[in-house]
């Protein structure tokens, strides 16, 4: 047996299917990647409920962000369960410490929201609808600045106030990402709305890994680094 053929023979088959070429490397590669995300959104829930929901949103989604900007730079950990519970541990009072801003609007948001049925039984249909338009507004606000957070706790090391000065003025001075992070999120929940199996399996991951590509790109442009 010639070395050429014995070579394709012994194909080496590592992180299922990096190193294997064509179409079947392709099929391997991408059945791994799904695997992956699905493992990161069923540890995020995990991870959530851990924390009694309140305290352990953000850490979990720090952990998932973490794990999901090394896939997207093509250096996936070799354990996705282990790097997203170390990611977790170490990021747990952090993320609370600099992200609680963001869990009071929310909790804010999400009670005006339960409240509009009984505005618009009340007042009509009206000043609902317009109450309704401002809850849009915030809440895509609210989006947009956690999909920098997300980034920001992820690549920097900075107090509160300077982070939040960060994540104030970053997002409105680059209008441009801001849009792509809606478009994305708008995409992702039209196709979550047609496929709803798909939300509890790829929801939170998605999310995570699309909208923080779109945002690393514009902090790589603001801090000279070179997009992998």
């Amino acid at each position: 047996m010639s070395a050429a053929t014995e070579a394709r023979r012994r194909v080496p088959v590592h992180e299922g299917g990096e190193d294997v070429g064509g179409w079947a490397g392709a099929v391997m590669r991408w059945l791994r990647t799904a695997a992956r995300l699905v493992a990161v959104n069923l540890l995020v829930l995990t991870g959530t409920l851990l924390g009694g929901v309140v305290l352990g949103v953000l850490p979990a989604l720090g952990a998932a962000s973490a794990v999901l900007a090394a896939m997207a730079a093509g250096d996936p950990p070799e354990s996705v369960t282990r790097a997203f519970g170390a990611a977790y541990r170490e990021g747990f009072r952090r993320a609370n410490r600099l992200g609680w801003p963001l869990l009071v609007v929310g909790a804010v948001l999400a009670a005006d929201a339960l409240a509009l049925p009984l505005l618009a039984s009340g007042a009509g249909t009206g000043p609902a609808a317009v109450a309704a338009a401002g809850l849009l507004a915030l809440g895509s606000g609210v989006l947009v600045v956690g999909a920098w957070f997300l980034a920001a706790l992820r690549r920097y090391d900075e107090p509160f106030g300077r982070t939040w000065r960060f994540l104030l003025l970053a997002p409105a001075a680059s209008p441009g990402t801001a849009l792509a992070v809606l478009v994305t999120l708008g995409a992702l929940a039209f196709a979550g709305w047609h496929l709803t199996p798909l939300l509890p399996l790829l929801g939170a991951s998605a999310a995570v890994l699309l909208t923080g590509v779109v945002v690393d790109r514009r902090l790589d442009a603001i801090d000279g680094t070179p997009s992998a």
